[in-house]
């Protein structure tokens, strides 16, 4: 006779945890937690927030010029923070932005019409969404050459970012 120590209504050996009525068949899958709820021998990991970042870079010289920089398909409530450092950046203060609805573009364009970068000049955009990877892009400008993107992830909890 198979038993059911935790009342769930599930016997070993279907029940995969029989000492914790809310691991069970059948039951709602946590992610990121690094339990198996529902027995199915699968743990189910974080996945990466759903966005895009567009942006068109030109050179002046020594300066770098940032035509456009859009967050795109994030989804709703999404956090979106941008911050640079270095003597030529067009504000100081940490900009941030909820993406309002589904998918909603967020750009920062506006904040760069005029500017122009020196060498050294590090943007910061990091997008975050609950229970999902965050995604941190930086973006350092150099004499003569365009920015690449350095792109790091973030696990919710976490306060740095590492390779993704």
């Amino acid at each position: 006779m198979n038993r059911d120590a935790d009342g769930d209504g599930f016997p070993v050996p279907v029940d995969c945890d029989d000492g914790n009525p809310a691991i069970r068949p059948g039951a709602l899958e946590v992610r990121g937690n690094l339990v198996d709820e529902n027995c199915d021998r699968r743990v189910s990991p974080w996945v990466a927030v759903a966005a895009a970042v567009t942006n068109q870079w030109a050179l002046d010289g020594s300066r770098t010029l940032l035509r456009s920089l859009v967050v795109r398909l994030a989804p709703k409530g999404a956090k979106v923070t941008l911050s640079c450092r270095g003597s030529s950046c067009p504000f100081k203060a940490t900009k941030r932005s909820t993406v309002a609805r589904d998918l909603a573009p967020v750009s920062f364009s506006k904040l760069f019409r005029r500017a122009r970068l020196r060498a050294g000049t590090r943007l910061t955009l990091t997008i975050t969404a609950p229970e999902t990877i965050g995604r941190i892009y930086t973006y350092t400008t150099v004499n003569g050459s365009l920015p690449d993107p350095r792109i790091e992830c973030r696990a919710p909890g976490e306060t740095k970012g590492s390779a993704c």
